[in-house]
């Protein structure tokens, strides 16, 4: 017959009770800092005590930034859409627009080309050599 292993008695000691204090303790600042509210992540695009949901701070920044340049640059950047580079790099932005414009739908329809053609080629090759 198999061999009956007694039961133990349990103690209730301060070790226990210790146990059980630390256990409680850790569930409760993990339920705390979990419930807490998340505070946003750094932005870097962020100057200093910016507001990221305010664009007024930052067009009246631009503003003071450009009331302080001497008449000269104003009349430079103010000409800036007439100077030959700039118009040369908006030409070329606006010719990639183009040419990657649909771009995905393009190379998905590239694809299924290709698919078709190599399960054309696969098929043909089959009924040839039977």
């Amino acid at each position: 017959m198999p061999h009956k292993l007694k039961k133990k008695e349990y103690h209730f000691t301060f070790k226990t009770v210790g146990r059980l204090l630390i256990f409680a303790a850790f569930f409760y600042f993990l339920i705390n800092y979990l419930s807490a509210p998340k505070q946003p992540i750094f932005d870097p695009t962020v100057l200093g005590d910016e507001d990221t949901n305010s664009s007024t701070i930052v067009k009246d920044t631009f503003d003071q930034l450009y009331q302080k340049l001497p008449p000269d640059s104003r009349k430079t950047l103010e000409n800036i859409s007439t100077n030959p580079v700039i118009i040369q790099v908006q030409k070329e932005i606006e010719k990639i627009k183009q040419q990657t414009d649909g771009f995905p739908q393009k190379q998905i329809k590239q694809i299924q080309k290709e698919v078709v053609d190599r399960l054309y080629q696969t098929i043909l090759k089959s009924i040839d050599q039977n």
